[in-house]
């Protein structure tokens, strides 16, 4: 009968802190939420545009993309919890869309404009949030950021 108890205990122990801890899988710490706007020299960023920030001491990041009017909300690790602190600041566009032959084409024969490379709206320096020279500080709480990229 003892033989029995012991996995029993075991396993009821195991049960029990199974259930506790942290469960958003960011760090221990204060957590926010982050939305805003990202627009390009005053403009609203069009849909598409990646917002990523990596946290100064953890490297933790936290990213979302832009709908067609330039707004973003940020999430980490599929969570809209933040963990507050010091974050560099990256932006990167959508990859761009291949052309058909056809499309080339027309194009060439001047039959249909060009699409536009959105990657080039980005200055190159905010490709890297590690040289982009931008920090946001998350509070705890609800933080609103808005983030104007100027090409200088």
């Amino acid at each position: 009968m003892n033989s029995l108890r012991l996995p029993f205990l075991l396993s009821l122990v195991l049960m029990t802190f199974a259930g506790c801890g942290n469960t958003s899988g960011l760090p221990e710490g204060e957590t926010g939420t982050v939305s805003g706007v990202l627009t390009i020299e005053g403009k609203p960023a069009p849909a598409g545009f990646n917002v990523h920030l990596m946290h100064s001491e953890t490297g933790l990041a936290a990213s979302g993309t832009t709908d067609g009017t330039g707004a973003f909300s940020l999430e980490t690790r599929g969570n809209q919890d933040v963990l507050a602190g010091e974050y560099n600041v990256g932006v990167t566009a959508p990859a761009g869309k291949e052309m058909t032959a056809e499309e080339q084409e027309a194009v060439n024969m001047g039959e249909m404009e060009a699409p536009t490379n959105d990657q080039n709206l980005v200055p190159a320096k905010y490709m890297d949030p590690n040289s982009s020279g931008e920090v946001y500080i998350v509070k705890a709480g609800e933080n609103k950021y808005d983030l104007d990229l100027k090409n200088e």
